[in-house]
């Protein structure tokens, strides 16, 4: 029995690593050929092995050895891949579930090879491919996958004839080992915890951690059948504060040139001369914080029957699943800007201050749940110089968005019971809105009027809608067949020839739902109806950015909201 302890610190995580395995892993590696080219890779156990391979391989590759997945302190095999040379890693945020609150998540998503968007990349386990479960996009959600269970991660950055022909950028395999490359008996487990200090520091749980278990047997009068099993648990607790001046500005329209022209239809534009980037200013910001949790289980298999020393067959299958709860609460200013003709230089305007400011606040959450899945029964024959191999896939993945939900309020709330702002709560600012601190930070310059309805914002700002509720559902299924045939030549220049035929269908489905409520005073019939008169929010963050902002922020009573709706 062999015990050992790994502890590995990360920037805002912490796991600790406990192994326990009853015999170390041996190593199944295919011979080369007399030409050095490496032509099937099952396990590399370390990394001399995965470097002997790239070596020799005859086109550009990067493996990942099982040796650097153990020793990889990552949440995913994405951001474990990010360590390879010519991969690129895009993170929760730059995807379809993008946006600010998306990025919050801070984890690696989708693989990209020679600098090519992630869409280009192809995905296989065990040789099969993968479903694409992302709505409009090619991606495989890989922050799915933990780097546990996989004996081989190989990144083919150009192809070779043999390969699938719609890998633009590159291909990526991921293997998952069979008990015939394990001495007999093999288990291990490990047990991993976390703390995320951002959560504790708004008072959050921020505590997280997982537990995963390898087991290979073989069994039979000569050994020949083999069985591999391995499975997966863990659940991350995370909060994170955000900053969103692009989105306002984009949203909102939350920008402007510090001095300016009209142009034909009355618009201000940047003036002849003037660099746009150092002209620029912003007038308005978004600040939020965004908790949840992620909470991820699954595993992989491999049935293996070594018929004789001419026949092998295999079934071999893959599944992991991901439930994602994540609510953000963001404060908004949105103002308007006052532009003054410059008297030394007419027709040229400067931006002198703001006015009529829009205090806000906005709540959104954005739930996942996703899954991906891999089968494969195949056989290995051997004839002579000939190796057959034929074989039957299916792949089926899914990216659900089962109840997405907002809603917001603003001091400037306009329906059928209100009529704009409240008596005294739209205050003329006299000056620029925003400043920054010597670390770059824009700080809004809030006068007290502005910093008491967003201190106080459950009870100051008016509701606006009973909830908009969107729902998706996405998913693609894949089946298939292949059959390769490879021909060995026993001497001289030629090495060998290989062929094969692949026969592949899929099927994508995409749901999309959406409902808006009326104004929540309507619904009430009443003026001046605020989310604590409701029941949405009693309570608050004390700050809705600690450290930096000293806002507060509702929270949410996610429950309430749904009755509401």
């Amino acid at each position: 029995m062999k015990l050992s302890t790994q502890l590995m610190l990360m920037a805002s995580a912490m796991s600790l690593s406990l192994g326990l395995a009853a015999n170390a892993v041996q190593a199944e590696e295919a011979a080369a050929k007399d030409n050095g080219n490496v032509t099937e890779v099952v396990i590399y156990a370390n990394r001399s092995t995965a470097t002997s391979a790239q070596m020799k391989s005859a086109n550009t590759i990067s493996v990942m050895s099982a040796e650097d997945l153990e020793h990889t302190a990552v949440h995913n095999v994405a951001e474990a891949l990010a360590l390879l040379p010519g991969v690129t890693v895009t993170n929760t945020g730059n995807s379809f579930f993008g946006g600010v609150d998306g990025a919050s998540r801070g984890e690696g998503m989708f693989v990209g090879v020679r600098g090519m968007n992630t869409e280009f990349t192809l995905a296989l386990i065990n040789g099969v491919n993968v479903a694409q479960g992302m709505p409009y996009s090619r991606q495989v959600q890989l922050s799915l996958l933990p780097p546990s269970g996989l004996k081989t991660i190989v990144v083919n950055k150009n192809s070779t004839a043999e390969m699938d022909g719609d890998a633009i950028g590159g291909t990526v395999d991921f293997r998952t080992p069979s008990a015939f490359g394990f001495k007999d008996g093999f288990m291990s487990v490990a047990v991993s915890g976390r703390v995320e200090s951002r959560a504790r520091d708004y008072g959050e749980d921020g505590l997280g951690g997982g537990v995963s278990a390898e087991y290979a047997r073989r069994f039979g009068a000569n050994k020949q059948f083999g069985f591999y099993g391995s499975a997966f648990y863990d659940k991350r607790n995370y909060a994170n504060s955000m900053i969103a001046g692009i989105m306002t500005a984009q949203q909102d329209g939350s920008w402007g040139y510090l001095h300016a022209v009209k142009d034909a239809s009355g618009n201000f534009q940047n003036p002849t001369g003037y660099e746009k980037e150092a002209n620029l200013a912003q007038t308005g910001l978004n600040i939020g914080v965004s908790t949840g949790f992620t909470e991820r289980y699954g595993g992989n298999f491999s049935a293996d029957w070594r018929v004789d020393d001419t026949l092998d067959l295999y079934l071999r299958g893959s599944y992991a699943f991901a439930e994602t709860h994540q609510n953000s609460t963001l404060a908004q200013f949105v103002n308007s800007k006052v532009y003054v003709e410059n008297a030394a230089t007419p027709g040229l305007f400067d931006l002198t201050g703001v006015t009529n400011s829009s205090v806000r606040a906005w709540y959104e959450t954005n739930p996942e749940q996703a899954d991906l899945g891999t089968l494969s029964l195949g056989a290995v024959k051997r004839v002579g110089n000939w190796t057959l191999s034929p074989s039957v896939f299916y792949s089926e993945g899914d990216n659900d968005r089962p109840n997405h939900i907002e809603a917001s309020m603003r001091n400037n709330q306009s329906d059928d019971y209100n009529k704009g702002p409240l008596a005294g709560q739209t205050v003329p600012y006299a000056g620029m809105f925003i400043a920054y601190n010597s670390d770059g930070y824009p700080i809004p310059m809030l006068n007290a009027t502005q910093q008491t309805q967003i201190n106080n914002a459950s009870t100051t700002l008016l509701a606006r809608r009973a909830g908009q509720l969107t729902q998706q559902f996405s998913g693609q299924e894949k089946a298939g067949l292949k059959f390769d045939a490879q021909y060995d030549f026993d001497g001289g220049n030629l090495a060998y020839i290989k062929t094969g035929l692949k026969y592949v269908a899929s099927h994508r489905r995409v749901i999309n739902r959406d409902w808006t409520n009326n104004h929540l005073a309507n619904v009430m019939q009443k003026a001046g109806v605020k989310w604590a008169d409701v029941g949405l929010a009693t309570d608050y963050f004390d700050s809705i950015y600690p450290g930096l902002y000293t806002i507060r922020a509702p929270k949410v009573n996610q429950d309430r909201l749904f009755e509401i709706f």
